[in-house]
């Protein structure tokens, strides 16, 4: 994901594999190494193709285009 003046970030798809196909845009997760002890973030890893552990932060979710 990518939004003015900040760099670009990885993300977790939200959106249901089964209506990706039938969607102009997906619903995401931004994934930050900043870990807080959050409700809303979820542990992401080497399991999840993260490099390093990681959170996924579903209080900002966002709505992107499908490309």
């Amino acid at each position: 994901m990518e939004t003015p003046n900040q760099k670009r970030r990885p993300v977790l798809v939200v959106s249901r594999d089964e209506v990706i196909p039938a969607l102009n845009n997906i619903i995401v997760a931004p994934v930050t190494s900043t870990i807080r002890a959050i409700p809303t973030c979820i542990p992401v890893g080497v399991d999840e193709g993260i490099d390093h552990d990681s959170v996924a932060t579903f209080d900002n979710l966002a709505s992107v285009p499908k490309s």
